[in-house]
């Protein structure tokens, strides 16, 4: 099961790797450090590397630096394919929008469904970005809520629903999205 809708056309660009923060700075700098570091993880742990990394790698300098957290990644270019991958550390979080020792206790508690604003309250930020940090979202299907408002000629994909009345549920006539209040009206 993924979490990804779809797969991108390209691949997926970024290797994300355990490195500590205390090493990362080390693994920017020095570069004789980073390619035995990057061999050492390829020993431990070479599901994480692209299947071509054996076959040679070269660097291939740093990204931007992030406006989020003001991070450069290393960048790596395989010498089979020369295809490009950003060696990410996995302190931070995804798209650098944050660090993990800073949002691991609002997502353990995002797991029994606490709402985002609560959790906004509880550590600051703002709901939205506790939203989006959540890692696999349902698509939005705004059309289901108020499907009874709907005429039945409107809603052919509910056969039972066909014979019946548009009647709110209170008694009190709403006026659905773009529709008269009456509910003879078409």
């Amino acid at each position: 099961m993924t979490t990804v809708a779809h797969t991108p056309k390209k691949g997926y660009r970024t290797i994300r790797l355990p490195l500590a923060e205390s090493e990362y700075d080390r693994f920017l700098t020095d570069r004789s450090y980073a390619k035995d570091r990057l061999e050492e993880l390829y020993g431990e742990c070479a599901e994480l590397f692209p299947e071509a990394f054996p076959w040679g790698y070269s660097f291939f300098g740093f990204t931007e630096p992030s406006i989020k957290q003001q991070l450069l990644c290393r960048r790596i270019r395989l010498d089979q394919g020369r295809t490009v991958f950003t060696i990410a550390p996995a302190f931070v979080m995804p798209y650098m929008t944050g660090r993990t020792q800073d949002v691991d206790q609002a997502l353990f508690l995002m797991r029994f469904h606490v709402p985002c604003w609560a959790i906004a309250h509880v550590f600051g930020h703002d709901a939205m970005y506790w939203y989006r940090l959540l890692p696999c979202q349902p698509p939005r299907e705004p059309w289901k809520k108020r499907m009874e408002f709907l005429p039945a000629k409107r809603r052919p994909w509910m056969p039972s629903m066909r014979r019946r009345l548009s009647i709110p549920m209170a008694g009190k006539p709403r006026k659905a999205p773009g529709r008269p209040c009456s509910p003879t009206s078409r």
